[in-house]
């Protein structure tokens, strides 16, 4: 007896096929018939496109599907837009990109197909696994520390300025980035500040992966700056873990950002977001309220680099204000960002979808 599943959950373009084949080919299979299917989008830039005929010929597909309503996209076969029409519901990574990708800017010329379908399409925040990444027994950084006693996080502020060539000064807030080294990132914004961004007295310390152009411009400001400015470039998770430790601050500038995960993780280990206002990010941080001492982080509005650096200047402020930093950063540390108010919203979506599990 073959086990037949209540749901098929599909990820991104290379599993978009299935909720088409589900609809189509095997729906005269009575083992098939009743399986429902959800699609979770986690980038709609990436949508699989290809050829008609080396998809009919691999698939054996009719041309009859082959229309702007169905597969077709601007004369390729669509893989993500065949998920998005035949899902039974399609899921984004946050709800803030659930909505921007029904915009034009954000849509990635699906947009128009996702606002048809927006009955069937639900965000759910992603989640990191709290053991894994656990300030008070991960081995990877030089002290550990809890939202209870933050001691250990000097030492790992210290360890963070030896390893990456920083004078030693708890008296300054050290800023962390650790990202590509792509536009949407931010990176502009970041690059034409950057002089601004050192008027103020910080440090800034980057892990990104080797790109000629964003790479040698850090390297030469950090030859300008030394003890104040490093970048190391490369896949590091230890060191990823001990930024997020050490640091004061975390900047994630991004132009778009679908979920993120780097902003929950550094919150974890006690670092205050500064952050954009789109996807994840906006769902994920709380912006700071200075007159009711509420919030988690701080955030700007519009991808703007004036408006990223004031954002960066009244978080500095606070930074000097110890008490109210303090209590910052313990809000931050006590976040929920694990996985299991997302699991909750899964289970309530699969049994939504009609088969009780």
């Amino acid at each position: 007896m073959k086990l037949s599943p209540d749901v098929i959950h599909c990820n991104d373009w290379q599993a978009g096929m299935i909720p088409f084949l589900l609809k189509t080919q095997y729906q005269s299979d009575k083992f098939y018939k009743k399986i429902k299917s959800v699609l979770t989008i986690h980038n709609l830039r990436y949508q699989g496109l290809f050829s008609w005929e080396q998809v009919s010929d691999l698939l054996s597909i009719g041309k009859k599907y082959f229309t702007p309503e169905l597969l077709e996209f601007y004369n390729s076969v669509n893989f993500l837009k065949a998920g998005i029409v035949f899902a039974d519901k399609v899921t984004t990574v946050s709800p803030t990109y659930a909505l921007e990708i029904t915009t034009p800017f954000f849509g990635e010329k699906l947009d128009g197909v996702l606002r048809a379908i927006n009955p069937r399409a639900l965000g759910i925040l992603n989640g990191i696994d709290n053991d894994l990444y656990n300030p008070e027994s991960d081995k990877a950084i030089a002290g550990n520390f809890s939202v209870n006693d933050l001691s250990g996080k000097a030492k790992c502020k210290e360890a963070v300025q030896e390893t990456m060539w920083l004078n030693k000064r708890n008296d300054v807030p050290l800023i962390a980035m650790i990202t590509r080294f792509a536009d949407h990132k931010g990176l502009d914004l970041v690059a034409r500040v950057i002089e601004d961004i050192l008027k103020m007295d910080v440090q800034l310390a980057i892990l990104g992966n080797e790109d000629g152009r964003y790479s040698k411009l850090f390297r030469s400001v950090a030859e300008r700056y030394g003890g104040r400015v490093s970048i190391k470039t490369g896949q590091s998770d230890d060191l990823a873990r001990q930024l997020y430790a050490g640091a004061d601050m975390f900047l994630m500038p991004s132009m778009f950002e679908p979920c993120g995960i780097a902003q929950m993780l550094a919150m974890r280990y006690g670092t205050v977001p500064i952050v954009r206002e789109t996807g994840g990010l906006s769902d994920s941080v709380i912006p700071y309220n200075r007159y009711s001492n509420e919030g988690i982080g701080f955030s700007f509005t519009n991808y703007n680099a004036h408006e990223m650096l004031y954002t960066i200047e009244k978080a500095v402020q606070l930074f000097h204000v110890k008490e109210l930093w303090n209590e910052l950063v313990s809000r931050a540390m006590s976040a929920d960002f694990s996985w299991d108010a997302s699991a909750v919203k899964y289970m309530e979506m699969y049994e939504g979808l009609g088969r009780k599990l």
